[in-house]
Formats: structure tokens, C-alpha cells, sequence
């Protein structure tokens, strides 16, 4: 009895510690700050009702941020998953935190994975760099590789209708893509992957979204995560024992993918990447790429259950288009769909809940005196920024046109996948500096090409019940 006395005391101790010192700490560090002058957020005391919170957090990261600010003000620090993260208001404080982001010894991202990879420098380099340069000079053969996908499942050369889960078909046309870009698999190579990594991608999501449960749990939904990893080395594998096999021979000359430049790729000692280097790579890239398949049915949904005047104006960029250029693609052509890049733009604005995570290098310091303790995560919610109605009038509305001046031009001048603002406005998806989203080319490529080639070959429909959405297909004639 003593003996289990003793043990729930030290677990009552261990949790105390992990709750309270964190705090105390940070309590202490805004203390420093005030008497320097300096502003600083509301610290949200780590009892129980943010424990309550920290479930919420793990639903929906975005409500929980908005409830947080409508019970503790607008600039807050909150306690979770062992750590004091600090809450700005993204409305007050967006162009000089965006401006903190091009100096790289301020602030530094956060990644949070639930996966035991080593996702490394060589990684970020290849995905900054070689990737998006590749990707830009690979668009026909991305074409190409949906157009396999849709010619299999769905051939134009009938009629006919084709009912299909509209979530199973995001999901594998992303893996498809997917695996061609990173693993350099020609669709007629795929075979069971692309319904494993579409597995993938639905359950991963759900794994993630649990990570967010209870702060002190976060370690055992890990280990639930892991019962991917044996799944997909034995599929991935000899994928990359074969292509090294046939880069020694040179016999695959293949470069344009993700796996092509880690076989290239030399470390700090001159030494090749290890197989199992390379597994973890591959299979971290593969996974958290399956977020493009979210975005290209956001898309998709938003422009069949809207007005169908948007549809139109797609429909009518895509005839000038063909007519002027053919039926294929390359970066140039893509750069000239203004009308499809405002669909994209509006539907991210709408639908990608996204929270900027940094972590601060040294005390950032706001013009308006507000200050955040360094050793800290700061993160900026998107949302309140994107549905603020003196950027964006009826703003939760969809509305692409919004992005057209008052007589139907551009308003604003860019090139797809390099977004240059004309008015005082500040890119609220991807981040900015050298802690932006690593991905960025990758995921706008891959949701752009397919929507624009399902509606330029297909007549789409969505229909909707309570337990599922159905996509209806109809060849177009030519």
C-alpha cells in the first residue's frame, strides 16, 4: 500500500512539474518584459479547463484558437503539449510578422510529425530547389500522368455517366501524382499503391488530427502512427533498391522526381544517402503530400455547388486557352489561367485553416511595444485574417471575382506560383522568408492541373447525402 502510495505521488509530482514549470517560467519571462517597457499577452493559467481545450485543439486547431481569443483577449499564451505557445492576432500584426520572417535568426519553423523519420536538411534543400525547378519543367508529363489516371477509370470515348466516392477519387488522383513527382512511377507502375498511400492519406489524417489530443498523450498516438511504417517499407523498398540498381548500371536516367535527386544527393562527407535515409525521406515527403488531395476537392466542390457563372468564366479561360495554345500544358501555359489561379486563391482562403508555428530565436518585438519571450512557439491563425471584412467584404462568401478590379481585370500581377501583391495585402497561405511552406509549388501544381483537366474533358457534377458525396462525370464531345 505504501509502495503504490509512493508511485501516485511521484506521478501526481512528474505531471505538477510538466504542467506548472513551463509557466512559472514564462510567467517569469513576461515579467522581465513588462518592466523593460514592453506589452505582453494574456498567459492562460494550464489548469483544467485547457485541458478541456486541448481536446477541442485536437478537432479543430482553428475554432480552438478563435475560442481562446474571445475568452482571453486577443494576444494570448496558452500551455500545450508540454510547451507555452503564444497566439497573436493575425489582423493587428500580419505585415510585421511577415516582415520577421525574411530573417532567419528571429524565427525559425516548427514541423510537428508523428512519424519517427529523419526528415533532414537534404530534404528541405531538394524540396526548395531541385523539386519545384523539376516540377516547372515536368508539367506535360504531370498532365500526362493525370490524364492516364482519368483515361483508365473514366474514358471519354462513350457517354457515358460515371458515379464515383467523390473522397476516393481526390485521394487517388493525388497519390497518382504523388508518386510520379516523388517516386518517379509512370501510372502504368503504380498498381496497389495508388489505393495504399489513398489509404494512407484518409487514415493518416485522422492519426494527425489525434496528436492534438491531450498534451501528455501525444507520445502514445505516435506509436499508433507507427503501424504505417512497416506497411509501406515493404512497398517502397524495392522501389528504391531497384532504381539505385539502375542508376549504378545507368540504366535510368530519370531525375525528375523527388527519389531520382536523393540517390544524387551527397552528405556533408562526400558519402550517397543510405537506403533507410532514403525511406524516410520518401515516405515523409509521400505522406504529408497527401494534403494536395484536401485542397483539389475543395476546389472541385467549390466550383460545382456555386453559382454556375464561375463555372462559365472557368470554361471560357480554358476554350481561349486550347485555341490558342493545343491541349497541352507547360509552366508558361498554367502561368495563364488568372481566372483558375483566383479559384484557387479564394477557395485556400476559405478552406485551408492554416496557423503559421515559429519558434523565436530572440525576443520579437512588435512596433506597438508587444513583446514575445524568446524559447518560445508564436503562431498567427489565418482565419481571422482571411474573413476580415475590411480585406474581404461579405467574407464568407466564395467568390473568386473579388480578386478582379472594378472592371473585370487582374488586380493583382503574378505568375502561378509566384504571387505579387499590388494593394497592402500580405500572402496568407503559405508563409513567407526561408520558414515558408517548403511545398508550395509542389501543392498548387498538383491541384491545378487536375481540376483543369477534369473540366475541360468532363461535364461535373456533385451530389451529396448524408453520409457521403458522389462526383458524376460526363464526357464532353470534341
Amino acid at each position: 500500500m505504501i509502495t503504490l502510495t509512493l508511485v501516485l505521488f511521484i506521478v501526481v509530482g512528474v505531471l505538477v512539474l510538466l504542467l506548472f514549470v513551463p509557466y512559472w517560467k514564462a510567467k517569469t519571462d513576461l515579467k522581465v518584459l513588462r518592466k523593460k517597457g514592453y506589452k505582453t499577452p494574456h498567459l492562460v493559467s494550464p489548469g483544467i479547463p485547457l485541458v478541456g481545450q486541448s481536446t477541442a485543439f485536437r478537432k479543430n486547431t482553428e475554432e480552438f484558437i478563435i475560442e481562446l481569443h474571445k475568452k482571453h483577449g486577443k494576444n494570448v499564451g496558452f500551455f500545450l503539449q508540454n510547451k507555452i505557445h503564444y497566439s497573436i492576432d493575425m489582423k493587428d500584426y500580419s505585415k510585421e510578422f511577415f516582415a520577421f520572417e525574411t530573417d532567419e535568426t528571429l524565427t525559425q519553423a516548427v514541423s510537428v510529425s508523428i512519424f519517427p523519420l529523419s526528415v533532414s536538411h537534404h530534404f528541405i534543400k531538394i524540396l526548395r530547389t531541385l523539386h519545384p525547378a523539376n516540377l516547372k519543367a515536368n508539367i506535360p508529363n504531370i498532365y500526362d500522368q493525370y490524364s492516364k489516371f482519368l483515361a483508365d477509370k473514366y474514358p471519354t470515348s462513350t457517354n457515358k455517366e460515371y458515379k464515383t466516392d467523390f473522397f476516393k477519387f481526390s485521394l487517388e488522383a493525388c497519390a497518382v501524382y504523388n508518386l510520379w513527382t516523388f517516386a518517379g512511377l509512370d501510372y502504368s507502375e503504380q498498381g496497389i499503391l495508388v489505393e495504399k498511400f489513398a489509404d494512407l492519406y484518409k487514415n493518416g489524417s485522422t492519426e494527425t488530427d489525434n496528436l492534438y489530443a491531450f498534451p501528455l498523450l501525444a507520445p502514445l498516438w505516435k506509436m499508433r502512427a507507427q503501424k504505417y511504417g512497416p506497411v509501406f517499407e515493404k512497398l517502397l523498398v524495392p522501389i528504391i533498391k531497384k532504381r539505385r540498381q539502375e542508376q549504378d548500371l545507368k540504366k535510368h536516367e530519370k531525375s525528375h522526381d523527388f527519389l531520382g535527386e536523393l540517390l544524387k544527393h551527397k552528405d556533408e562527407r562526400g558519402e550517397s544517402l543510405t537506403d533507410e535515409s532514403i525511406l524516410n525521406e520518401l515516405f515523409s515527403i509521400l505522406h504529408a503530400a497527401g494534403s494536395v488531395a484536401f485542397s483539389m476537392s475543395d476546389i472541385i466542390e467549390r466550383i460545382c455547388t456555386n453559382d454556375k457563372s464561375y463555372l462559365q468564366k472557368i470554361e471560357q479561360e480554358q476554350e481561349q486557352i486550347m485555341k490558342e495554345h493545343g491541349r497541352d500544358l507547360n509552366w508558361s501555359i498554367l502561368s495563364k489561367m488568372s481566372y483558375f489561379d483566383k479559384v484557387i486563391q479564394e477557395t485556400l482562403r476559405l478552406e485551408f485553416t492554416l496557423t503559421i508555428w515559429r519558434y523565436v530565436n530572440r525576443d520579437l518585438i512588435f512596433s506597438d511595444g508587444l513583446a514575445i519571450p524568446k524559447g518560445n512557439h508564436v503562431l498567427m491563425s489565418m482565419v481571422g485574417y482571411n474573413l476580415d471584412e475590411e480585406y474581404y467584404p461579405d467574407p464568407h462568401k466564395w467568390n473568386p471575382d473579388r480578386f478582379l478590379d472594378t472592371n473585370g481585370e487582374d488586380e493583382k500581377e503574378r505568375e502561378f506560383g509566384n504571387m505579387v501583391e499590388k494593394k497592402d495585402r500580405y500572402p496568407f497561405l503559405w508563409g513567407s522568408g526561408k520558414s515558408s511552406c517548403a511545398g508550395r509549388v509542389h501543392a498548387q501544381t498538383g491541384m491545378k492541373v487536375l481540376p483543369v483537366l477534369l473540366f475541360r474533358d468532363y461535364n461535373v457534377q456533385l451530389s451529396a447525402s448524408t453520409t457521403d458525396k458522389t462526383l458524376h462525370l460526363t464526357p464532353k464531345s470534341r
